[in-house]
């Protein structure tokens, strides 16, 4: 050992050291200090910066001291034995980790311990993965509407491919807001993606797999500058139900399904623009859910929006309008009211768009119908009909445009006006 060099039996008294243990245990001259003996463990490179450092380990009395170095030794004498089988190929490899983790100040160490939390004690039954997986599984059983199935599909299956092998207990919300951020600009998007993970974290706290949702503590997320309803005006209403009475007429060289209920797409326009009643409850209903001795259609909890049911007044501008129509459609009470898939009448809908040089509005017919409801009947009844449970919603929407619309109103719900688009059913 170097500090051995040209001395064999250092002591205390004469060179103000010796060796025990293999380790060199030196007398401190500050007499201010309490420490009486130090310990020192010889040259050790740093993992991380790869300098070297003189540790040394401070103790009151010379016992203490040997005790430590003894300890040491033994310490220092296993890892020994250890090294031997330290394979090439594990030094390559632990300095290369050195080599990629050096810019980070983390050493190796830190690295596996790190690892060691994420992954090597997670129990696989309870990855992200095999949550999501669960969770998917359960919602189909238990009788979730396909729309939202395959929401929660999309969204779960991407959160799942960004954090599928950890475990479950160790997203936080920061690694939510991060994932959120990085997944899309739009807030909406956002907002609704949030919304898919707590539910799914809200699932797992209901069977016991974790007990909080991080989402509670993620950065809450506004809409801001949101825009305002579309509508459309009285006219071109009356226009849109008169040409799609006739722009599907059964022709020659017409593909399967555009010869096949060729009114359908009048019909829940019809339904769309003169009940609010909203585009995907009208694809759920039957024929059943529409009383015409008390003028009423029942929107069931099967049917209904966060199934929340509710009861809808059919006006007389489209009560004679859906018994004419029931004769061609209604098979069964059981049969649904529309007899197209939601694909279908888009590509009818964009036809018609096209043909009439407009633009489809999102939601304009549930907004039509309740800014003329509003200015004809005022905004408590337009809230019941559309089956808010606050006056918020009107405010923020309906309100302003309803203003000074009150001769329109009257001419929109007129029951005269169902003649102007009947003429060609009865034709």
């Amino acid at each position: 050992m170097a500090y051995l060099k040209g001395i064999k039996s250092p002591s205390i008294q004469r060179n103000g050291y010796i060796i025990y243990c293999d380790l060199r245990i030196s007398k401190i001259k500050n007499p201010k200090t309490k420490m009486r003996y130090e310990v020192s463990l010889g040259n050790i490179r740093d993992s991380v910066s790869g300098k070297i450092k003189k540790p040394r380990i401070k103790f009151e009395n010379l016992d203490e001291a040997k005790d430590f170095a003894q300890r040491k030794s033994i310490e220092i004498k296993n890892e020994g034995s250890q090294s031997l089988d330290f394979t090439e190929a594990m030094k390559k490899d632990s300095l290369k980790a050195m080599s990629i983790l050096k810019p980070f100040g983390v050493s190796l160490t830190a690295c596996a311990e790190y690892f060691a939390k994420h992954e090597d004690k997670v129990d696989y039954d309870i990855t992200v993965q095999a949550l999501v997986n669960s969770f998917l599984k359960d919602s189909k059983a238990s009788d979730v509407r396909p729309r939202t199935l395959q929401n929660y599909t999309h969204m779960l299956n991407d959160f799942s491919n960004a954090f599928g092998k950890l475990s479950v207990k160790t997203i936080s919300h920061t690694d939510i807001d991060k994932y959120l951020l990085a997944w899309s600009d739009k807030l909406t998007s956002r907002k609704r993606r949030l919304s898919a993970i707590s539910i799914f974290f809200n699932y797992l706290i209901k069977n016991g797999i974790v007990e909080s949702n991080p989402t509670k503590k993620c950065e809450r997320i506004k809409v801001r500058d949101r825009k305002a309803p579309e509508i459309w005006n009285e006219i071109e209403v009356v226009q849109m139900l008169q040409y799609a009475s006739f722009l599907f007429l059964p022709v020659m060289d017409a593909r399967p399904y555009d010869n096949k209920y060729p009114d359908a797409l009048e019909l829940y326009l019809a339904i769309g623009f003169y009940s609010g009643i909203r585009p995907q409850e009208i694809l759920r209903l039957k024929w059943e859910d529409i009383n015409f001795k008390n003028k009423t259609i029942h929107i069931s909890s099967d049917v209904a929006k966060e199934r929340k049911p509710r009861i809808v007044e059919i006006y007389d501008v489209l009560l004679e309008f859906l018994r004419c129509k029931q004769n061609n459609y209604a098979l069964n009470k059981s049969s649904n009211v529309i007899p197209l898939s939601s694909k279908q009448l888009t590509r009818r809908t964009n036809k018609l768009m096209k043909a009439l040089g407009l633009n489809w509005k999102q939601d304009a017919m549930r907004h039509t119908f309740a800014t003329y409801h509003m200015a004809k009947y005022g905004i408590d009844k337009t809230r019941r009909i559309l089956g808010h449970s606050t006056n918020n919603i009107m405010f923020d929407f309906y309100i302003g445009l309803s203003e000074n619309l009150e001769k329109e109103a009257n001419r929109f719900f007129d029951p005269k006006r169902k003649t102007e688009f009947l003429k060609s059913t009865k034709a």
